[in-house]
């Protein structure tokens, strides 16, 4: 039979009413595919089958949170877990709450929703052409239908009446409202604050309105900044029978909703629960809910029930930082005059007492370019998909092409036009491990850059946008990077690995008309070829220890039984063999006796097809690098790295174990200039004789001797340190984006000879996998790492992540070395204890942790 349509909106239409199964009325949900955003009503455009989709994760919300089961699955979730440990105060606009009944309160209703679900007025989908009262649930549905079925409710308009001759709504009747019906608010949750959230402009605006929410004890204010995140999350009251959105403090949701305190508290933690409810659910395909917004009635018993729908409309969802919501619709009309002229209008209705702004408003919506409205259309079909687990449109894409499509469109089109109102700059960070977090992370701090890419960067890279791409092809994997780096407007490529830059990704991006920070492929050399530096270095008469380079195995082994070896193992002397390419850390080994440097000159040989043997000297190994452009440089502060996997340099050596800077014993004007002036520019004279011109950083290994304050020249590299970029980016005075602009533009005269740093000291300690490093064990769950991690524009990071992969809501282990901790301080000490302590909030088995970071200064 035909139902009459007793409400028609911008993007939904109620039919009805109806007799349900039960005898109980019942109204349709229709879903169109017209879509709103500002609070304008409907846009010029539709966007296909959008109908469909919401209609059917409507329908799998609701039977998903009906379930107990799937709450019981939750409740062992860390989600649930921070949930527990957070119980908000209530301020006492709804009462004086005892916080220990609250939380028994809180626990109680999560044990209710654990034995029979959440209550709500959902009865099911109506299939196109059926009876309505023929409704099935999800898994019984053939073909997508734009129809579910719910309970009906009553809806108590408020009046306006004239107070101080402006017009206010009047909910006084809400109390005496006949059951069931609808609770005339909008319960909005935040688990982050992105940019340009509302939550921040109001703290700005009204510092008090903090105490006004219902937030954990110690949780300040403080913690509410762009890019936040939180284990907890912030509710805050709209109202929804308006024309516009307005926030209402605690009170006035209690005046509006005509619902006791009593049912308003337990409004709230029902809205506490089922929003982490629904980030487990998101989590689990591998989606990050960042607020959102329930709807709720009360129903014929006066009970608490969810009500209205749950979809991208009402959720702010991101994967790897790209928007998968409505959000996505917004950022397209944020740069558009329509949006300035609807801000002005909103103003304008608010400075005059108007209640109805869009009349004031002088300009209407654009329509969507073609390939922005397609895209949109998909979010709702790819996000239905995704989480049904079911195919319902032979045209919707897999949702990793879709993910990928919105980074490539959506951004270029949406975000970009925003990058182009605030004439921001976009940077491409190529690599994945903790140096190119850090870089990543120090370059969004600049007030320059509106835009971060790494390819392919990690999943523990919290907020970041990420290129999907195999930096083991090479080249064509360059190529590539390189030619949609181009077509999306890229203003500068950063290349962090040694392996890219001798594999010569500059070269083959420079080609395309990119600036690119980094050495070309000959230049780099000075770190892919130890046997080119220490050339480099004798040339240009750098004190470095005395060697000799092999390409043949047996003349290497006859070399080293040719020369004297220590006596003993506490006596001095050996000899260090090197492999003569790059090998991840792990191709230099220090040598006591001549059976050990035999078996390391075979290994290494095999390694890289030549090496360098050397004369092993004492002293403490510095880390100090430079800006490097052409015949100029200017210094960065020295750092120190720890090398071995295990404490006083015993076991084999690594990646990196953990660094500290600065390294106060040689970081004196004098040395700091001997190094400038008797290393660096040398170098560079003698690159530039042979034709090479450097750009990028350059990094010396040195070996300081502290009774003479001397020092020899060990080895060079190409490109920031790892981890000794972690420990010195976050003291960084300086505008990253800005020093590394000068220096791939040739600029770098204009910059002081000695980079800019915090007056503090900073500890880096790397956490590494069990069996690192000769066979690292992956899979291992990291325990707590979601709360640890964080987004990539946070002011101060916990630490940077190398080996880390989401799988679903867990994080797992994917690498050797899998993440490190920073701690600054005022004293080497005081930043050492942060550093520890930061590290002691995560945990995984098996991990390897040396204590003795910064323990020797």
């Amino acid at each position: 039979m035909s139902l009459p349509t007793i409400y028609r909106g911008s993007v939904k239409e109620v039919q009805g009413p109806f007799k349900a199964r039960d005898g109980q009325d019942a109204f349709i949900f229709h879903f169109t595919d017209a879509y709103s955003v500002f609070d304008w009503g409907r846009m010029p455009d539709v966007l296909a089958a959008k109908g469909e989709a919401l209609a059917l994760l409507s329908a799998f919300f609701f039977e998903k949170v009906a379930d107990p089961q799937a709450w019981k699955e939750f409740s062992k979730s860390e989600i649930a877990m921070s949930l527990r440990k957070g119980i908000p105060q209530i301020p006492n606009a709804v009462g004086p709450t005892a916080q220990t009944s609250l939380a028994s309160l809180f626990n109680e209703v999560g044990e209710r929703l654990q034995q029979s679900g959440l209550h709500h007025h959902y009865l099911g989908l109506v299939p196109e052409g059926a009876a309505p009262e023929a409704a099935v649930k999800l898994a019984e549905l053939k073909t997508p239908t734009r129809k579910i079925s719910v309970q009906a409710l009553h809806v108590e308009r408020p009046q306006e009446r004239t107070v101080f001759g402006r017009g206010v709504m009047d909910y006084s009747s809400q109390s005496r409202a006949p059951l069931p019906r609808l609770i005339p608010l909008e319960v909005v949750f935040r688990y982050a604050t992105p940019a340009g959230s509302s939550l921040i402009h109001r703290l700005r605006d009204n510092p008090a309105a903090w105490s006004e929410l219902p937030v954990p004890r110690g949780f300040s204010a403080a913690q509410v900044f762009e890019g936040a995140r939180f284990e907890f999350p912030i509710l805050e009251f709209f109202t929804k029978l308006e024309s516009t959105d307005r926030r209402l403090s605690l009170g006035e949701a209690l005046s509006v909703s005509g619902i006791t305190p009593e049912q308003i508290q337990e409004l709230m933690l029902c809205t506490l629960w089922l929003a982490g409810f629904t980030k487990f659910l998101f989590g689990q395909a591998g989606i990050d809910l960042l607020d959102g917004k329930f709807e709720w009635a009360l129903d014929a018993r006066g009970e608490i029930m969810l009500v209205d729908a749950i979809g991208p409309d009402e959720l702010r969802l991101e994967v790897g930082g790209t928007a998968l919501s409505k959000e996505f619709l917004r950022s397209f009309y944020r740069a558009t005059p329509w949006y300035t002229a609807i801000e002005r209008a909103k103003k304008q209705a608010h400075d005059q007492g108007v209640a109805d702004w869009k009349r004031l408003a002088q300009s209407h919506p654009e329509s969507l370019p073609a390939p922005l409205r397609d895209i949109a259309a998909q979010i709702y079909t790819g996000l239905a998909e995704k989480l049904i687990g079911r195919k319902f449109w032979k045209d919707t894409l897999s949702f990793t092409d879709l993910t990928e499509r919105l980074r490539a469109q959506s951004l270029h089109l949406a975000s970009g036009s925003l990058a182009s109102a605030k004439r921001g700059k976009s940077v491409l960070v190529i690599g994945s491990g903790g140096r190119e977090h850090a870089i990543a992370w120090k370059l969004a701090q600049s007030q320059q850059v509106s835009r971060i890419v790494v390819a392919p960067g990690g999943d523990g890279m919290i907020g970041v946008e990420r290129w999907a791409c195999d930096l083991k092809a090479g080249r064509p994997a360059y190529e590539k990077l390189g030619q949609r780096a181009r077509d999306e407007q890229i203003d500068l490529v950063v290349v962090g690995p040694d392996q890219a830059l001798a594999d010569g990704a500059v070269d083959v991006i420079s080609k395309l008309g990119l600036k690119v920070f980094g050495p070309n492929q000959q230049a780099a050399q000075m770190e892919s070829s130890k046997a080119f530096s220490k050339s480099v270095m004798e040339a240009a008469g750098v004190p470095t220890p005395r060697h000799r380079v092999f390409g043949d195995l047996g003349e290497a082994q006859r070399f080293l039984k040719s020369v004297p070896w220590p006596t003993s193992s506490s006596s001095a002397g050996g000899w260090v063999v090197k492999a003569d390419g790059l090998a991840l850390g792990k191709g230099v080994e220090v040598c006591i006796d001549l059976e050990t440097a035999h078996a390391a000159a075979a290994r290494l040989m095999a390694v890289s097809g030549s090496i360098v043997i050397e004369e092993k000297i004492t002293g403490a190994e510095v880390s100090w690098m430079a800006f490097v452009e052409g015949e100029r440089c200017s210094l960065l502060e020295p750092a120190r790295d720890f090398k071995t996997i295990r404490e006083n340099g015993q076991g084999p050596n690594t990646g990196g174990m953990g660094a500290y800077s600065p390294v106060m014993e040689c970081f004196t004007p004098k040395l700091t200039e001997k190094v400038r002036t008797e290393v660096f520019i040398p170098v560079l004279r003698e690159l530039k004789r042979r034709g090479i011109a450097y750009q990028g950083i350059l990094y010396a290994g040195l070996m300081f001797d502290r009774e003479r304050g001397s020092f020899q020249v060990l080895e060079f590299n190409s490109r920031f340190g790892d981890p000794e970029a972690q420990s010195l980016l976050p003291r960084f005075e300086g505008d990253l984006f800005t020093w590394m602009w000068a220096t791939a533009n040739g600029n770098l005269k204009d910059f002081p000879p000695i980079a800019p740093f915090l007056k503090q000291y900073s500890v880096y300690v790397v956490a590494a996998s069990a069996g690192y490093p000769e066979s690292p064990k992956i899979g291992a769950e990291i325990m707590s790492f979601e709360h640890w991690a964080s987004p990539i524009r946070t002011a101060l990071p916990k630490g940077f992540a190398s080996g880390v992969l989401k799988r679903g809501t867990k994080w797992e282990v994917s690498g050797g070395r899998v993440l490190g901790a920073l701690g600054l301080g005022d004293s080497l000490e005081q930043a050492r204890e942060h550093a520890y302590g930061v590290m002691s909030a995560v945990r995984f088995e098996g991990m390897q942790v040396r204590q003795d970071i910064a323990g020797d200064a």
